[in-house]
């Protein structure tokens, strides 16, 4: 299989079993980046996906870090429960991929799927304060929760 259609295939697979994972979104990201890019096989597709998650979680954890000197006390509570839930994510991010290496497809989920609740919970953090996500935030959870989706569902094949 060439790779392009490795890619094509898989996005169309995944966009097929979650909707909320756009098709053109999955192959974009996943030619853009070299280690899914070359990717031979749906391991090594899988495998590069797992890393571009931990590349984002780490920037999302920075952009975190990068706010926190907002002068709000309700902003800088929320921030705080944010950096505590993307320290989490790295965790889980980095059980995923010990769990991928050892081929453990239900250990790999079960932490891809606590990355997904804790965003959850950091996005929770602004909305119970009243707040709206800073838009760069924002910004970077979405295109996140969607990577994370497409690791999931590539789990599962």
């Amino acid at each position: 299989m060439v790779n392009g259609d490795l890619i094509s295939d898989t996005c169309a697979k995944i966009a097929a079993k979650d909707p909320s994972v756009q098709q053109d979104f999955c192959v974009q990201r996943l030619q853009y980046d070299q280690s899914t890019r070359d990717a031979k096989d749906i391991h090594a597709l899988g495998d590069g996906t797992i890393q571009l998650i931990q590349d984002k979680a780490n920037d999302i954890k920075s952009t975190v870090t990068s706010l926190s000197s907002a002068p709000d006390p309700k902003i800088k509570k929320a921030l705080q429960d944010c950096s505590d839930s993307y320290d989490e994510v790295v965790g889980n991010v980095n059980n995923a991929r010990d769990s991928f290496s050892k081929n453990d497809k239900k250990a790999t989920n079960i932490n891809l799927t606590a990355v997904l609740d804790n965003v959850n919970t950091c996005e929770d953090a602004f909305k119970d304060g009243g707040l709206e996500v800073h838009p760069r935030l924002a910004i970077q959870t979405s295109k996140f929760t969607g990577l994370v989706k497409m690791g999931i569902a590539m789990t599962n094949m």
